[in-house]
């Protein structure tokens, strides 16, 4: 019988994995032994605070200095939109909703509301009995919803304009 031997690079690659596998086994079983000890409330009285140099590793002793408040990473992207009038009149029982909170009238002519994606946008004009034109002025670069300049038709009505989004940012 005739066998065929290993060459050297079967050899040194099966001796790379090998030592791959230890090397990942190994590290976990010191990251699962660390985060024992670390979750140890009571780590400052354990035998482990008698070994040399413990107090520096482990920082037993500034377990209370943690002061520094946690930084937002992700917010909400928030946005402005701007609803203007089209006309003279001065309809303040007409207001703007967001989220079926009553934000503002149109007594001034305009409205400019921040406004989040998610937010529900809604104009109530019920109880003004003269038909009005309101007009999509601006919208933020952040947000999606409609499009600038949209007009809307309102008279005595509950109108619902829909849901604001964000823009991708990626």
């Amino acid at each position: 019988m005739h066998y065929k031997s290993e060459s050297i690079l079967e050899r040194f690659v099966k001796w790379v994995a090998k030592l791959v596998l230890n090397v990942v086994v190994v590290g976990l079983v010191l990251l699962v032994t660390v985060q024992f000890i670390m979750s140890n409330t009571a780590v400052d009285k354990s035998l482990l605070s008698k070994v040399p140099y413990s107090k520096y590793i482990l920082k037993l002793d500034q377990s209370d200095k943690f002061s520094q408040t946690a930084k937002t990473v992700f917010a909400p992207q928030e946005g402005t939109l701007i609803f203007k009038l089209q006309g003279n009149d001065n309809p303040w029982q007409v207001r703007l909703l967001v989220n079926k909170e009553v934000v503002g009238n149109f007594a001034a002519g305009f409205i400019k509301v921040k406004v989040r994606p998610g937010d529900k946008l809604a104009i109530d004009a019920r109880g003004y009995k003269e038909a009005i034109w309101l007009q999509l002025s601006d919208i933020s670069e952040k947000i999606v919803f409609l499009k600038e300049g949209q007009q809307f038709w309102i008279k005595n009505e509950y109108k619902k304009l829909g849901t604001v989004k964000a823009k991708a940012k990626f």
